[in-house]
């Protein structure tokens, strides 16, 4: 491998989360639309002429929603994988 098959990047995202909960012990289903941001980080790796592999983290996290009067605080990590194809 040269220099040039291992590209770092970093991500990061504003919008709105949609969060809902469903469940018999909560009674009917409440939902809850927040501000959300998320930061990344990640390496593609050149696998063939137009073939890269990506391996990365995403954290995204929401504003505190609220379900019926309950406050609740969520977020998310995610390890992220995949293949692009360039034509």
């Amino acid at each position: 491998m040269s220099n040039g098959d291992v590209s770092p990047y970093v991500m990061a995202g504003l919008g709105v989360a949609d969060a809902s909960i469903s469940d018999g012990n909560w009674g009917p289903s409440s939902s809850s639309t927040e501000f959300a941001w998320q930061l990344g980080a990640g390496l593609g790796i050149k696998a063939a002429k137009n073939t890269t592999f990506d391996l990365g983290y995403r954290y995204l996290s929401p504003s505190d929603a609220n379900f019926d009067g309950a406050k609740v605080s969520l977020a998310s990590s995610n390890i992220v994988a995949g293949i692009r194809y360039d034509f």
